[in-house]
């Protein structure tokens, strides 16, 4: 009889990566990846800020210091194109564009605003708030290696570059054989001398968690249907 060691490395010295095929990324969990994976687009694609305040000139906002704030209003989504002058702030949200000419977001919380003005509690200094394009990932940039699990933070890192399907390698196929005279599935009524088959489904979840497709064969387990083996 084979040791289990030498059983197992018989095993994997015939095993062999199965063959690739394309998923639905929402069905990539816990997967192969068959090829790298590179970024498609820069994430953020675009300067935004990270805080609900004001776009400003770093350089004109020290506390203390008062400036105008204009009609504008600058939201997550759609890039208004708006231009920030000189001695002004624009009102703005957390994930909408920065507008041309700002360098710096202050947080609503550090200023005092007073109808169209707002006066500076707490200065800022440039690129303070503002999540850069390309700060997480750039276009190009390597992201997972082939042979890497996917995981689901890896499925969101995948779907923030619009990446919708995936390179895996198919599932092994592992083939599971219990056999015995005495062996009978559970649910069915036990005989005198029989035993339910119990490394079946121990065997059959132990292969899925570990990532393969399994098949049970049963040659020799009773199978009781109405009063009958």
């Amino acid at each position: 009889m084979l040791e289990e060691s030498e059983a197992r490395l018989r095993i994997l010295e015939q095993a062999q990566p199965g063959p690739v095929i394309w998923l639905p990324l929402e069905l990539g969990l816990d997967q192969l990846l068959a090829q790298d994976i590179v970024g498609a687009v820069d994430s953020p694609p675009f300067d935004n800020s990270s805080m609900d305040g004001y776009a400003v000139k770093a350089s004109e906002a020290a506390s203390g210091n008062v400036l105008k704030v204009g009609d504008e209003t600058q939201a997550a989504g759609l890039d208004q194109g708006f231009e920030l002058a000189s001695g002004g702030a624009i009102r703005i949200f957390t994930g909408a564009p920065i507008p041309a000419g700002a360098d710096a977001v202050i947080m609503q919380e550090d200023v005092v605003r007073d109808g169209e003005k707002i006066t500076i509690i707490e200065g800022v200094v440039e690129g303070e708030n503002i999540r850069r394009r390309g700060g997480d990932v750039c276009a190009g940039q390597r992201l997972l290696d082939s042979g890497t699990i996917v995981t689901p933070a890896r499925i969101g890192l995948l779907a923030s570059q619009g990446i919708s399907e995936i390179p895996v390698h198919s599932r092994p196929l592992v083939q599971i054989v219990t056999t015995g005279d005495e062996l009978v599935e559970p649910g069915m009524p036990l005989s005198p001398g029989e035993i339910y088959n119990s490394n079946g489904p121990l065997l059959q979840t132990a292969v899925t968690r570990a990532g393969g497709s399994r098949r049970l064969l049963m040659p020799s387990i009773k199978l009781k249907n109405s009063g009958e083996r």
